[in-house]
């Protein structure tokens, strides 16, 4: 979706006041999602059937990294609420959808031509929680398919990129992976291995 001329040459002239809008969807039955409007002076802002609650909201540039992009979003944790969410419901979070908009407003906040402009769109990972604040990674989904992230590379020891993320998925006490299939092994978790032990380390092709 682009931006039509007026809203360009009203952007250009600072007549317009450009919010970012965060949907969280969570993956499960009845858990339903998350919608935050960047903090400002309106308490919510509806957008058709949708209201969007205002929050401290923080957006890191995007980083790309070997095929895959990401950004990090950090979100105001005031009075526990989304603690409490997951103290309640478990970590509903890593692995749910994520939108993050831009809409612009007038001045009396009236939402110009009723509609959002999609900035980035991925899965939530790298969940953090503290007493204020969480963060989490929005891993992008690259050319309409959800793309394991990051991109599946080929070697022996496993190829995921940070121990307890999303792909790696192990959620016991250690807090130490050598990233080989032996402990692996250890930690119970080899249904996740993200390695390929059968390729050879060398291979020469002869043509």
């Amino acid at each position: 979706m682009t931006l039509d001329n007026s809203i360009l040459s009203k952007i250009g002239s600072n007549e317009l006041i450009a919010r970012k809008l965060l949907t969280i969807t969570f993956v499960g039955e009845g858990v339903g999602e998350i919608r935050v409007l960047e903090n400002d002076t309106f308490e919510k802002l509806d957008i058709s059937t949708k209201s969007y609650l205002a929050a401290p909201l923080k957006v890191s540039e995007v980083t790309k990294n070997e095929g895959f992009q990401s950004i990090q979003v950090a979100l105001s944790n005031v009075g526990a609420s989304l603690s409490g969410i997951i103290g309640e419901k478990g970590d509903i979070i890593t692995g749910a959808n994520c939108l993050l908009e831009e809409v612009f407003l007038s001045d009396d906040g009236a939402v110009i031509s009723n509609q959002a402009y999609p900035l980035f769109v991925g899965q939530a990972n790298n969940l953090s929680i503290t007493q204020d604040q969480l963060t989490i990674d929005i891993e992008a989904v690259l050319g309409g398919y959800a793309a394991i992230s990051p991109n599946m590379t080929y070697g022996v020891n496993c190829q995921w990129r940070r121990f307890k993320d999303i792909n790696c998925a192990y959620t016991g006490s250690e807090s130490r992976c050598d990233k080989t299939l032996s402990r692996c092994h250890e930690l119970n978790n080899i249904q996740n291995f993200g390695g390929f032990p059968s390729l050879p380390r060398e291979q020469v092709i002869k043509a």
